[in-house]
């Protein structure tokens, strides 16, 4: 009986595949996350050194199966307990806005204007938000694409990685994540609350997606 170990993926689906010592099984790693891929009768006896073509590149509906059969590989893989919790969520959600928000706050208090007329009291806001956007972008779009944590993800020991590869975000999908939100927050009147509930999102969310999670295709797990 032969050893079972990972060997290269004969399906060429994945990057290994676990040999259990007679037969290929449906446990895939890539990148170092494991995940599930089943295999066929075929397949599950072809021989240990057998090397199958990787399948030709998909388009349309097709490639959008075959992406969303990724992401539901990897969610596999970085169930609870991996899954960062609601709660570790929420006191890195925390750390982070006061690093944001308090010192947009601090500056925009000290801009000389007006604030008992309501062309102040636009200015004030106007550059408070800017201001808040600015530090957004420099602090979390680019810890997140850089580092895929921040500093509050850091002191909670989780991190966001992309749902299809379970690699660092970059810096398309980090944006698009603190842009929803953000976006949301600066419409008048009602937009904090719609802000707000797009982050409780994750709490109802499949495998504690938020919708900001949802739109940029990201997980966030705890730090292995």
């Amino acid at each position: 009986m032969s050893v079972s170990s990972w060997e290269p993926d004969p399906t060429g689906r994945h990057q290994y595949r676990w040999f259990d010592g007679e037969e290929w099984t449906d446990q895939v790693a890539d990148h170092g996350i494991q995940a599930v891929d089943p295999v066929s009768k075929y397949e599950s006896s072809l021989p240990r050194d057998a090397h199958l073509s990787p399948p030709p590149p998909q388009t349309g509906e097709a490639d959008d199966h075959a992406a969303s059969r990724s992401e539901e590989a990897v969610a596999v893989a970085v169930r609870l307990p991996s899954l960062a919790s609601p709660l570790r969520r929420l006191g890195a959600r925390i750390i982070d806005s006061i690093i944001v928000v308090f010192p947009a706050i601090l500056v925009a208090y000290a801009i000389p204007v007006d604030s008992d007329s309501d062309a102040g009291s636009f200015v004030y806001l106007f550059v408070a938000g800017g201001l808040a956007a600015l530090m957004g972008i420099l602090y979390e779009v680019t810890m997140i694409a850089t580092r895929g944590q921040t500093l509050g993800k850091m002191a909670a020991h989780i991190m966001v990685i992309r749902s299809d590869s379970g690699l660092q975000p970059g810096w398309g999908k980090s944006l698009g994540r603190w842009a929803l939100p953000y976006g949301m927050g600066i419409i008048p009147l009602f937009g904090w609350l719609m802000a707000l509930v797009c982050y409780l999102s994750l709490t109802w969310g499949h495998n504690h997606q938020g919708w900001h999670d949802k739109a940029a295709r990201t997980f966030v797990i705890k730090k292995p």
